[in-house]
C-alpha cells in the first residue's frame, strides 16, 4: 500500500496524463516525454516553486513538512526549486502571483 504522499503524487501524475492529452490516439510524444510531462504536472500541482519560495523552504525537509510529500519527492521538488531560483524569472507571472495571494494569511 502506498503512503498518502505517494498516492497523491501518483493521482496527480495520472491526471496529468489525461489533462495533457497523452491518452489521445494522435499523441505523438514518446513514453519518456509523456512521463516527464506528467511528472512536471504533478510536481507543479503539489509544490510550485513560487509557493516553495513563499514558504521560505531552505531544504528538502522543509518542503516535505510544508507540502506533505515523501522525502524522495521533497528532494526532487527542492532540486527543481533551486533550478527555478537560479534560472527562473525574477518577477512572478500573473498566475503565480494569484496563486501566492491565495496562501496569504487572512
Amino acid at each position: 500500500m502506498l503512503c498518502y504522499e505517494r498516492q497523491r503524487w501518483t493521482i496527480l501524475h495520472e491526471i496529468g496524463h489525461i489533462y495533457l492529452g497523452h491518452l489521445e490516439p494522435d499523441c505523438q510524444l514518446s513514453s519518456v516525454e509523456k512521463e516527464a510531462e506528467a511528472n512536471f504536472f504533478a510536481k507543479y500541482s503539489i509544490a510550485p516553486p513560487p509557493l516553495i519560495n513563499y514558504a521560505n523552504c531552505s531544504c528538502p525537509k522543509d518542503v516535505a513538512n510544508r507540502f506533505h510529500v515523501s522525502s524522495q519527492a521533497s528532494i526532487y521538488l527542492f532540486d527543481y526549486y533551486q533550478k527555478w531560483l537560479h534560472f527562473g524569472p525574477r518577477k512572478y507571472e500573473q498566475f503565480e502571483f494569484a496563486m501566492i495571494v491565495r496562501f496569504l494569511p487572512a
